[in-house]
């Protein structure tokens, strides 16, 4: 190691030039530095895009690698440099784990929606359809009669409690039956002919 006063060549343990006594701690330090990386960088990076807490020790421990080697802990500045690397690969997995939850919700969510709405619909016909059974027994044996939604229950028909079911005209010639799914407000419409439609809204 030389001195960086008088260029005397040392010891690499000499704590000081044996020519002209300057200390070579600083020196042995920055020579030291150079063995032991501080990690600061992707600290600094996975705090920026990926786990903000964690990324945060991570620079902690990467600030304290150069300040141990320059007050000659060695081991101290290797024990920083492994805990800036092991803090800032765990904010990088957190990060990435978190991407990845994101996008799996982002798909995920919307096919549920669409999955409900399917659902509902399904419901609201199934609905409608005992609807129209009933009705045509109902005009098989009593043709001049006006249907009620009272007369659907000898057609053991059940109304869901999210179904909002209405009888519109219940006469043989102009029989209109309405279903409205109270979540979501779909409104399906059945005439006579048993054909269900949706009726939409204009927004």
């Amino acid at each position: 190691m030389y001195c960086t006063k008088c260029g005397q060549l040392n010891q690499p343990t000499d704590q000081k030039c044996s020519a002209c006594g300057q200390p070579l701690q600083n020196q042995a330090g920055a020579d030291t530095a150079k063995s032991v990386s501080n990690y600061l960088v992707p600290a600094i990076l996975t705090t920026v895009f990926c786990c903000l807490p964690f990324g945060i020790v991570a620079i902690v421990y990467a600030a304290q690698v150069n300040s141990k080697l320059q007050e000659g802990d060695y081991d101290g500045a290797v024990h920083s440099s492994r805990k800036a690397k092991i803090w800032s690969w765990v904010s990088f997995g957190i990060g990435i784990f978190v991407i990845l939850i994101g996008i799996i919700a982002a798909i995920a969510i919307p096919q549920f929606v669409m999955f409900r709405e399917r659902a509902n619909t399904v419901k609201a016909h199934t609905v409608l359809q005992e609807v129209c059974t009933a009705k045509e027994a109902f005009f098989l044996t009593t043709p001049d009669k006006e249907m009620t939604l009272d007369d659907l229950a000898p057609g053991n028909i059940v109304i869901p409690p999210d179904i909002d079911l209405s009888l519109e005209d219940g006469t043989a010639e102009n029989f209109t039956v309405v279903a409205v799914h109270k979540t979501t407000g779909k409104t399906f419409v059945m005439k006579r002919d048993c054909n269900i439609e949706e009726l939409r809204i204009a927004k």
